[in-house]
């Protein structure tokens, strides 16, 4: 029986299976499968954004996911899944904590024009604003390039330089990806994932063109399932600024005048010197 299985126990599923009796699910197939939706929370809680924006919406499920790693407490600091601190290498778990994005309120909006094949669309919308309360939860029935020319500017005062994570899973056209990647870089997200890479290739073809014409953002494409590109902004960090000053180390210094090769050679002496003193 299900009641029996513990699977169905955990919060994020019940939540997920209430969404969907609610709303009567889709009538197509989305992106948001189970295994994208764990990665789409582990990611959430690796980056802990004070603010998830998407373009799409459907049924709610992908919205759910990153509600519920945004408030349901696993992995804050009193739900943790190790006791106690580690005490082997101290310094090491200083520079993580330094390193390391704190949590904050946060917000998830959705955007999407339509409510095609959603037998009740605004009663799961109705379930979320209800389950996580009032404020954490935003959606605009729109056209996301009218929601960011009208919002935008907004949302960049409230947001500015907290971390903003994106998601594009709107219309899948070629444009409406481009316009949602380049308004979400105008807002300043520090991470955007693109859904349908590899499903779609044009959708492919559209962030890779996107990372050419946007070098502050590293272009990560995963091929799983139905592909998802991941743009991290170069040199963004969450702790403070670095300024202690370290001894330079003689690969270090081979590395930057002779690059990988000459790093690698020194490696092959060094390992041959070895093996002869030590015969």
């Amino acid at each position: 029986m299900e009641s029996q299985n513990p699977f169905a126990l955990l919060p994020l599923v019940r939540h997920v299976r209430e969404l969907g009796r609610i709303t009567g699910r889709s009538k197509r197939v989305g992106w948001m499968f189970d295994d994208p939706a764990f990665f789409f929370y582990g990611v959430i809680k690796w980056f802990k954004p004070a603010l998830v924006i998407q373009t799409g919406h459907l049924w709610g499920k992908s919205a759910l996911v990153a509600l519920d790693a945004l408030n349901d407490g696993f992995l804050s600091p009193g739900m943790r899944i190790e006791e106690g601190r580690e005490e082997a290498d101290r310094a090491v778990e200083e520079f993580v904590e330094k390193n390391s994005p704190g949590f904050g309120e946060s917000k998830v909006i959705s955007i999407d024009p339509f409510s095609k094949n959603i037998p009740n669309q605004q009663g799961g919308i109705d379930y979320l604003e209800n389950l996580y309360g009032a404020g954490r939860f935003e959606f605009y029935r729109m056209r996301s390039i009218d929601f960011f020319e009208q919002h935008g500017p907004r949302l960049k005062r409230a947001y500015g330089g907290k971390r903003i994570l994106g998601v594009v899973d709107g219309d899948h056209s070629w444009q409406g990806a481009v316009w949602d990647m380049e308004y979400l870089a105008d807002l300043g997200c520090q991470m955007i994932m693109v859904d349908d890479t590899i499903w779609l290739p044009h959708l492919g073809r559209a962030v890779r063109e996107f990372a050419a014409c946007h070098r502050d953002y590293e272009l990560l494409n995963l091929t799983l399932y139905t592909g998802t590109a991941i743009f991290w902004k170069r040199n963004f960090r969450t702790g403070p600024p670095k300024t202690e000053v370290h001894g330079v180390s003689s690969h270090e210094v081979l590395y930057a005048i002779g690059g990988m090769a000459l790093w690698k050679f020194a490696r092959m002496v060094r390992k041959t010197i070895r093996s002869i003193i030590g015969r």
